[in-house]
């Protein structure tokens, strides 16, 4: 069986948490799913996911407004989706919430020039820090020798998604999405 995010809809929401929007209506039991994540387009019209839409597998866009607009745009040949990538448009933010990272909140995220990594509970031991871009590729490593909380600025790194790794000799290593924003 082919693997993916399995996403049964899409919504949106502004920063505040103000006017939840649903994108796509399809049911939790429909074969309607999608097995990759979404990207917004330059205009902020509407965003591209990969999945099922009246029974085809394809790329797909679905209007942003709520109008429940969505329509095939055609690829070559082959397996599932995966992964979408994109650049995100400047007005547009979204909010990550992770589920593997339950003792960590990273704040404000996404950020324009920092964040702020904090532990529910105080340190006993060093904590190392290391901050990935997109390719993979470490582009800032630190060390927190004490304390609940430490500060990183980012505001050299340019816009994009980044995954923060902590590793503690306590527990298994966390990792957790970082967004930098224009």
């Amino acid at each position: 069986m082919e693997y993916g995010i399995n996403v049964v809809n899409y919504y949106k929401i502004k920063q505040n948490g103000d006017s939840l929007t649903q994108l796509t209506w399809n049911a939790p039991n429909d074969s309607a799913t999608f097995t990759s994540n979404a990207v917004w387009s330059e205009d902020g019209r509407s965003i591209f996911a990969a999945g099922t839409l009246n029974g085809q597998y394809g790329l797909l866009e679905i209007a942003a407004d709520g109008s429940t607009f969505a329509d095939h745009i055609p690829t070559a040949a082959g397996g599932l989706i995966h992964y979408i990538t994109g650049t995100m448009p400047t007005r547009l933010s979204i909010g990550i919430e992770e589920r593997n990272a339950p003792q960590v909140i990273i704040a404000p995220n996404p950020t324009r020039n920092h964040v702020t990594v904090q532990w529910t509970t105080d340190i006993t031991s060093p904590r190392d820090l290391r901050l990935y871009d997109g390719l993979g590729q470490q582009v800032w490593s630190g060390r927190q020798l004490s304390g609940r909380s430490i500060t990183i600025d980012l505001s050299s790194h340019p816009p994009g998604a980044y995954v923060l790794r902590m590793d503690t000799p306590e527990r298994a290593p966390a990792m957790q999405r970082v967004v930098i924003v224009d």
